[in-house]
């Protein structure tokens, strides 16, 4: 019923379109006052829908589903474009501890071979996006949430962990589809083509495939992953 893969970040580069990047054809006065100075807002914004609708379902052609799940950490930076876009659109904010974030990127950029020094990064004057996300992110995020809404839905990461059936079934509720037993066991259909699938985009958590279902592993891990010289700069940042 549901088509996804690890991470699109489709919806940012729509909403980048009309930025006016130099190319190697050149033309980029034109097309800024193409954008900007000829195609009214509302006449992008429904160009940009009709376009993302082709996209998503020729995604969900010859699929079974019938819902597809769009997902970024960055989607913060465009919130409002994505609500202009699709009122209708059912919002999940996965909830996490802040600290098990950073300790999540620390860990992924270690594996990658990545530069990701916390407290450098904290301290310097230098914009970088890893600390974007992990402070202005989080409080993009927070507010936009703030308010109840009836298409939003908090999911908390450690309450999911700890009881998944539980907290999967009160998402499919949300979603408006079935709770099917099992569901919550990923690694049972490790091996499947849409397995390959979810895994091609090379994005996201690239330790998944260690666990076949939710665990509770990473819930304390930041205690020895980041220092306490870490967590006191990471906590007087975020307040």
């Amino acid at each position: 019923r549901l088509f996804a893969t690890q991470e699109m970040w489709f919806l940012l580069s729509l909403h980048d379109l009309p930025q006016s990047h130099t190319r190697p054809y050149g033309g980029t006065g034109i097309l800024r006052q193409f954008f900007k100075g000829m195609v009214p807002p509302h006449v992008l914004e429904q160009a940009s829908r009709s376009y993302a609708l082709e996209i998503y379902n020729g995604l969900l052609q010859g699929t079974t589903a019938d819902m597809l799940i769009d997902k970024s950490p960055r989607y913060y930076a465009v919130l409002e474009f994505i609500d202009r876009l699709f009122p209708a659109a059912r919002r999940v904010w996965l909830i996490r501890n802040p600290l098990a974030i950073a300790a999540s990127f620390k860990k992924v950029n270690q594996l990658r071979g990545g530069r990701f020094r916390l407290l450098e990064e904290l301290e310097s004057p230098h914009f970088n996006m890893k600390m974007t996300d992990i402070t202005v992110g989080l409080f993009r995020y927070a507010h936009y949430f703030s308010a109840p809404h009836p298409l939003a839905y908090p999911l908390v990461y450690e309450q999911l962990v700890s009881n998944p059936a539980l907290e999967l079934k009160k998402l499919c509720g949300f979603l408006g589809i079935d709770y099917e037993p099992g569901m919550e066991k990923y690694g049972s259909f490790a091996d499947t083509p849409k397995s390959s699938l979810f895994y091609s985009m090379g994005a996201g958590d690239p330790f998944v495939g260690e666990h076949v279902q939710p665990h509770q592993d990473s819930v304390h891990s930041w205690q020895h992953l980041l220092s306490k010289q870490e967590i006191e700069l990471y906590c007087r940042s975020i307040g």
